[in-house]
Protein backbone atom coordinates (compact mmCIF):
# COMPACT_ATOMS: atom_id res chain seq x y z
CA UNK A 1 0.00 0.00 0.00
CA UNK A 2 2.95 2.31 0.89
CA UNK A 3 4.26 2.53 -3.01
CA UNK A 4 0.68 3.48 -3.87
CA UNK A 5 0.26 6.15 -1.39
CA UNK A 6 3.78 7.58 -2.76
CA UNK A 7 2.46 7.90 -6.63
CA UNK A 8 -0.38 9.46 -5.35
CA UNK A 9 -0.23 12.57 -6.89
CA UNK A 10 -2.83 15.36 -5.62
CA UNK A 11 -2.62 17.98 -2.86
CA UNK A 12 -3.02 16.69 0.63
CA UNK A 13 -3.24 18.15 3.55
CA UNK A 14 -2.69 16.32 6.58
CA UNK A 15 -4.75 18.21 9.78
CA UNK A 16 -3.82 16.77 13.27
CA UNK A 17 -4.18 17.29 16.73
CA UNK A 18 -0.54 18.06 18.29
CA UNK A 19 -1.61 16.73 21.12
CA UNK A 20 -3.11 13.86 19.93
CA UNK A 21 -2.44 10.66 22.25
CA UNK A 22 -3.05 7.89 20.06
CA UNK A 23 -2.68 9.15 16.27
CA UNK A 24 0.41 11.32 17.58
CA UNK A 25 2.63 13.34 15.84
CA UNK A 26 5.00 10.69 14.26
CA UNK A 27 1.89 9.47 12.36
CA UNK A 28 0.90 12.87 10.65
CA UNK A 29 5.04 13.63 9.96
CA UNK A 30 4.89 9.58 8.36
CA UNK A 31 1.93 10.24 6.12
CA UNK A 32 3.35 13.49 5.39
CA UNK A 33 6.93 11.41 3.96
CA UNK A 34 4.75 9.23 2.01
CA UNK A 35 2.02 11.53 0.36
CA UNK A 36 4.27 13.14 -2.23
CA UNK A 37 1.76 16.08 -2.70
CA UNK A 38 1.46 16.84 1.32
CA UNK A 39 1.34 19.64 3.70
CA UNK A 40 1.46 19.17 6.82
CA UNK A 41 -0.84 20.88 9.38
CA UNK A 42 -0.18 19.94 13.44
CA UNK A 43 -2.46 22.12 15.10
CA UNK A 44 -1.60 23.09 18.64
CA UNK A 45 -3.59 22.37 21.47
CA UNK A 46 -6.28 19.54 19.62
CA UNK A 47 -6.12 16.45 20.17
CA UNK A 48 -7.59 12.86 18.30
CA UNK A 49 -11.36 15.01 17.43
CA UNK A 50 -9.18 17.72 16.28
CA UNK A 51 -12.18 18.65 13.67
CA UNK A 52 -14.21 19.22 17.43
CA UNK A 53 -11.15 20.88 19.45
CA UNK A 54 -10.99 23.51 16.71
CA UNK A 55 -13.62 22.92 13.65
CA UNK A 56 -12.81 26.95 12.72
CA UNK A 57 -8.72 26.46 12.17
CA UNK A 58 -9.75 23.13 10.72
CA UNK A 59 -12.56 24.64 8.01
CA UNK A 60 -10.08 27.52 7.33
CA UNK A 61 -7.52 24.63 6.34
CA UNK A 62 -9.55 22.84 4.34
CA UNK A 63 -11.48 25.52 2.40
CA UNK A 64 -7.99 27.15 1.74
CA UNK A 65 -7.12 23.92 -0.07
CA UNK A 66 -5.52 24.40 -3.44
CA UNK A 67 -8.06 23.22 -6.78
CA UNK A 68 -6.76 21.12 -8.84
CA UNK A 69 -9.85 21.20 -11.35
CA UNK A 70 -11.34 18.15 -12.55
CA UNK A 71 -7.65 16.19 -13.66
CA UNK A 72 -7.34 12.68 -13.27
CA UNK A 73 -4.22 11.12 -11.89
Amino acid sequence: MIPKLREFRRPVRIIFGADDPYLNQGVARTFHEVLPESELFLIPSARHFVQMDEPEQVARLILAMPSQGNKQS
